[in-house]
C-alpha cells in the first residue's frame, strides 16, 4: 500500500513539473548544468580520437577579437594536420527546426517553442577569433555543431553533415578529412600558442570572461531600469533577461532581449513587441 500510494505521488509530481515553474526549477537542472553535461558528453566521444594525429582542447577561453573587448568561450577545439576543428555543442530535448544560415533556431518542447542562436552563428565568432589569434585563414578551420540530449533534429536533410548526434557521426565525419592543411611546423607552433600554460588559462580566463559577461550585462540591465521597464524573465530558464542590439546581418540595428545566462542558454525575445 505505502509503495502504491508513493508511485502516485512520484506521478504527481512528475505531471505537476511540466505546469509548475517552481516544481521545474527543484526537480530539474539550470541551463548551466546541462550545457555542462552536454560538454562532458562530447569530450567524451572526442577522446575516442587517434591521440597520434589529433589534440583535443575542452573548454577553452581566448581573447574577443570579434567584439572588440572580453573574452569568448569555446566548448572543443581539435588540432590536426586535416585542420582545426571547432565544436560547439548543445544539451537539448524535445524537436529541433533550423538552417544553416537562419538568425535563429527553434526548439519544440512539451508544446511550447522556444528561439535560440543558430550554433553555426556562434561558431562563426569562435573560429574568427581564433583566426585572429593564430593568424590562419578560414580555409584552415572545420566548424561542427553537435547536438546531445534527446532530442531530434526535424530539418536534418537541410543541414550539413557537419551536424552530429552522437558517437560515430562525429568521429567519421572529422576523419572524412584527409587532405594535409596544416604542416608540422605550424601545427606545432599552433599548438604550443593554444597550449602554452594551459593551467594559468584556465584559472585565469574563465574569471576574466565571467566578469565580462556580467559587466555588460549590468551596463544595460541600468539602461533598461533608467527607461523605467522591467525586464522579462527567460521563457525558457526564467531568468532575468538584458537589452542586446544586433550587430550584424539583416537584423542589424534592430533591439532583442537576451538571457542573461547566454551562452548556456540561448533564449530571446523581440525586444520591439514590448
Amino acid at each position: 500500500m505505502e509503495a502504491l500510494v508513493f508511485l502516485i505521488v512520484l506521478l504527481f509530481l512528475a505531471f505537476s513539473a511540466k505546469n509548475n515553474k517552481f516544481i521545474r526549477q527543484f526537480f530539474h537542472p539550470s541551463p548551466e548544468e546541462i550545457g555542462n553535461t552536454g560538454e562532458k558528453h562530447v569530450s567524451n566521444w572526442l577522446a575516442g580520437l587517434d591521440s597520434e594525429s589529433y589534440l583535443v582542447i575542452n573548454d577553452m577561453v581566448i581573447p574577443d577579437t570579434h567584439e572588440g573587448s572580453g573574452t569568448t568561450q569555446i566548448d572543443h577545439v581539435v588540432l590536426s594536420p586535416y585542420g582545426i576543428f571547432v565544436v560547439e555543442t548543445k544539451n537539448y530535448a524535445g524537436w529541433i527546426f533550423g538552417e544553416e544560415k537562419a538568425t535563429n533556431w527553434c526548439q519544440v518542447l512539451q508544446r511550447e517553442k522556444h528561439r535560440f542562436q543558430n550554433p553555426y552563428r556562434q561558431n562563426f565568432k569562435h573560429i574568427t577569433c581564433l583566426s585572429d589569434l593564430t593568424k590562419l585563414p578560414w580555409n584552415k578551420f572545420i566548424s561542427i555543431v553537435a547536438f546531445v540530449g534527446d532530442c531530434e533534429i526535424k530539418t536534418r536533410d537541410e543541414l550539413p553533415r557537419s551536424l552530429v548526434t552522437c558517437k560515430r557521426e562525429l568521429l567519421n565525419y572529422i576523419y572524412s578529412f584527409k587532405e594535409i592543411r596544416l604542416r608540422n611546423e605550424s601545427l606545432v607552433h599552433i599548438k604550443t600558442l593554444l597550449t602554452q600554460d594551459i593551467a594559468n588559462q584556465r584559472q585565469l580566463l574563465p574569471n576574466d570572461h565571467v566578469s565580462h559577461v556580467h559587466a555588460v550585462m549590468a551596463q544595460k540591465t541600468l539602461m533598461v531600469e533608467l527607461a523605467g521597464g522591467k525586464p522579462p524573465k527567460c521563457p525558457y530558464c526564467g531568468s532575468t533577461m538584458v537589452l542586446r542590439t544586433a550587430r550584424k546581418g539583416v537584423s542589424a540595428g534592430h533591439k532583442f532581449w537576451g538571457c542573461n545566462r547566454f551562452p548556456r542558454c540561448c533564449g530571446i525575445i523581440d525586444g520591439e513587441k514590448r
